[in-house]
């Protein structure tokens, strides 16, 4: 008999390209051959992949080809296939992998269109940031520029490329003209990908003006990103590259590494002291929705496994291989964890006992099923249980809370640990 884990890979193979599919046996017909039914999860897989790729990335598509760029998609796709039916985020990787592709070769600039199109379609998914107090930048003096630093807005995008990307990108863009020739030799090209209220706006931009907005961007003070362009060019004008950078709205804040005059200590610590009051007071409750969150997920899993007793232990002969236990009195343990230590949990009974032995249970889990959470493809079930270990781990060190039966047993307070 196959197991669940060769079935799956075998049908995922099968959806992204592969001929040879050991899952066919087991698909049933019902009206369509199994043969029918895989065709139809391929085409989808294949042809939705292929077709998210075109809308993303239009201008690699009127370059190459239809043809090559979809060859291109599928072969990325094998090896970046999609994590869930979102398929917004699949070209993230693409760049990078033609750069790898045609690295070397008369097309090697393809990678670069490629991510100017990325950082575009990044860009029409986020909001534009406005400036906000740029207009008190006059009152701030000469001295304050070692200590003055801009903001750059985040759905900013700086591309630098040894080919004349803005050019390639404006006549191969879906609505561009075409108007001769290019020369690849023209020289290197800087552009901005800027979200605009309503639009996104593509443009060429000096070797100065994107020499200091990388250093803004990289949290340089006014002082030290007018060293850096002045090292890349002594004669550049850097009130003109500055001038020119805020005219382009992408700066859209500054601030300085000082206080303002107008604003004392007790001022800032007044609300930082209350709001610590109120985060203080949260403890308990947010210990108390962790327990219980966290002990619903191991509830769960224990009462499937003793309302269907056959098939855990059979689950636990073929799937789940528990070291040093034979299947049945590991099936027995397992189930038994999951639920008493669950209920002490829950409860807030014998303090640190009920988190501890469900982080056992919960380890023991990952390791017995191993050979299928750390596969590729499973990262988000490996995720689920890094996730409720960090958690029972927290609870562990840090105690369950005021609000646990302990206290109604013991009769006494117990302050609950700071968190």
């Amino acid at each position: 008999m196959i197991s669940l884990r060769e079935l799956q890979r075998s049908f995922l193979g099968y959806a992204l390209g592969d001929t040879d599919v050991g899952a066919r046996p087991w698909i049933v017909a019902n009206g369509l051959s199994a043969d029918q039914r895989l065709r139809i999860y391929r085409n989808n897989a294949v042809v939705g992949f292929e077709k998210a790729m075109q809308s993303t990335f239009p201008a690699l598509v009127r370059l190459g080809g239809i043809d090559w760029f979809n060859q291109m998609a599928r072969a990325y796709q094998r090896v970046n296939p999609s994590r869930s039916g979102d398929l917004n985020d699949v070209g993230g990787d693409f760049p990078a992998f033609l750069d790898d592709q045609l690295s070397g070769g008369e097309y090697e600039y393809f990678g670069d269109v490629a991510l100017l199109e990325w950082s575009y379609q990044r860009c029409l998914c986020e909001s534009a940031v406005l400036p906000e107090n740029l207009d008190r930048l006059s009152l701030h003096l000469q001295e304050d520029l070692c200590q003055l630093r801009f903001r750059v807005a985040a759905p900013t995008r700086a591309i630098e490329s040894m080919y004349p990307l803005f050019e390639i990108w404006n006549q191969n863009r879906s609505d561009g003209k075409h108007s001769g020739a290019i020369d690849l030799g023209h020289g290197a090209s800087r552009v901005l990908v800027i979200r605009r209220i309503d639009h996104v706006e593509v443009r060429e931009v000096s070797a100065p003006v994107f020499t200091l907005l990388r250093a803004f961007a990289d949290g340089s003070t006014v002082l030290e990103a007018a060293a850096a362009v002045t090292e890349m060019c002594c004669e550049v004008d850097f009130s003109d590259a500055l001038t020119r950078l805020l005219g382009l709205g992408v700066l859209v804040e500054f601030q300085l590494n000082v206080m303002e005059n107008d604003m004392s200590l007790e001022s800032t610590t007044k609300p930082l002291a209350l709001l610590a009051r109120v985060l203080d007071s949260l403890q308990s409750p947010f210990a108390l929705a962790t327990r219980w969150y966290v002990s619903w997920q191991f509830l769960k899993s224990g009462w499937l496994k003793v309302s269907d007793w056959q098939s855990t232990l059979d689950l636990f002969r073929t799937e789940y291989h528990v070291p040093l236990l034979p299947p049945a009195l590991a099936a027995v343990t397992g189930a038994f964890g999951e639920l008493f230590f669950s209920a002490l949990l829950v409860l807030g009974i014998a303090g640190r006992v009920g988190p501890l032995g469900l982080f056992a249970v919960n380890l023991m889990a990952v390791i017995s099923y191993q050979q299928v959470l750390l596969a590729e493809g499973y990262e988000a079930a490996l995720g689920q249980h890094i996730l409720w270990g960090f958690m029972l781990a927290m609870l562990a060190v840090y105690g369950l809370g005021a609000i646990a039966a302990d206290r109604l047993l013991t009769g006494r307070f117990v302050r609950p640990p700071r968190w």
